[in-house]
């Protein structure tokens, strides 16, 4: 018995002078191992919490939409229409992914002191990879247990991207008359564009990996199908932090300073300093 997941059992009888008899083994998976794969995501982010940009009560407020959306996610996968089909693949891929946002708005002080052509490339990967340790973690790092087993390999990725595209080109279509309002509404739109390649993108490369290619007509229905769910399930983790961002200070400076917004009453200059006075 230890920490590799598992617990041999055997059953044993004396049989007096025929001498004792034992069953053959029966293992067991041993939870402690699952629970601890479970915590280090929330290690990572206790980490990042007490890093020196983070370590003050602004910073930590973060908390409020990764621990809501976490607690919402784990009571959605006990209904049992969710236990149906790949609907609990996807309420925990999204539930892993509000974590990985949690990542990324934490390290948004390195972000906001980057040239956007580093910064977003490089909260992209942040996002997909947090994501995939994340899921993977959560599932024991097994792949072949669930039955979408490509989620693992493709989705993050490609959902990572669209997240953070929509909110690119929010920042851009909203540079001129900036207003959060204005900016929520392009960042849902490009979102809804964006999860519409995400899904599309995702769809070929399983049938890539898998061998197979589905004809035009039933990847085309199972594209339409899943642009509700992957719309409803982005939106559902991302506007909770934007929501965050409008009304945390420190945050709000960051966000500026990444998407190069100003308010009438900030100067540019003053936005970008921000982050780094109020880390201090």
């Amino acid at each position: 018995m230890g920490l590799r997941g598992k617990l041999k059992i055997l059953a044993s009888a004396d049989l007096g002078d025929l001498g004792p008899v034992e069953s053959e083994p029966v293992f067991c998976n041993w939870p402690l191992a699952r629970l601890l794969l479970s915590v280090l995501p929330w290690l990572l982010l206790l980490g990042l919490l007490l890093s020196p940009p983070n370590r003050n009560a602004r910073a930590w407020t973060v908390l409020l939409p990764v621990a809501g959306l976490y607690l919402f996610a784990c009571l959605m996968v006990q209904n049992p229409f969710v236990q149906e089909g790949p609907w609990r693949d996807f309420i925990v891929f999204y539930q892993q992914m509000a974590m990985g946002l949690g990542v990324l708005w934490l390290g948004s002080s390195i972000l906001a002191g980057r040239k956007p052509v580093f910064a977003f490339p490089l909260a992209a990967l942040v996002l997909a990879l947090t994501t995939d340790l994340f899921i993977l973690t959560g599932y024991g790092f097994r792949f072949i247990e669930t039955p979408t087993g490509g989620l693992f390999w493709w989705l993050p990725s490609v959902e990572a991207l669209a997240v953070i595209c929509a909110l690119i080109l929010g920042g851009l279509f909203s540079r001129r008359r900036y207003t959060p309002a204005r900016f929520t509404l392009w960042a849902v739109f490009w979102l809804l564009v964006g999860n519409a390649a995400a899904i599309a993108v995702y769809l070929r490369l399983e049938m890539w990996a898998l061998g197979a290619w589905s004809p035009t007509s039933l990847a085309f229905r199972v594209w339409l199908e899943w642009i509700p769910i992957v719309m409803v399930g982005s939106s559902t983790i991302l506007l909770p932090f934007l929501l965050l961002t409008y009304h945390n200070r420190l945050y709000r400076d960051r966000f500026y300073a990444i998407f190069r917004l100003t308010d009438a009453a900030e100067p540019l200059a003053d936005v970008v300093a921000a982050p780094k006075a109020l880390a201090k």
